[in-house]
């Protein structure tokens, strides 16, 4: 099961969500994935595979998304492999 790992929310522990569906991350409760602070747009970013990859793509966030700390450039960067 591929996961997530959130951990640059400041006042927020770090957590880790199942990303195996695919979808929106965002702080729309109606998001797939809804994360609950103020850094977090509204539809912040969408996960979906892409043969045996899976690809994260910024929908324009205000600000932004990284991945292992570096932010990510438009249009997607590949998460990992699934096997």
């Amino acid at each position: 099961m591929p996961l997530l790992r959130i951990l640059d929310l400041p006042g927020r522990a770090s957590f880790e969500i199942d990303i195996s569906d695919g979808g929106i991350v965002g702080r729309d409760l109606q998001s797939r994935y809804p994360i609950e602070h103020p850094t977090v747009s509204r539809q912040h970013a969408q996960i979906h595979k892409n043969g045996i990859n899976l690809v994260l793509v910024d929908l324009n966030s205000a600000n932004g998304t990284k991945i292992n700390g570096k932010k990510i450039l438009p249009p997607q960067r590949r998460l990992n492999s699934i096997k």
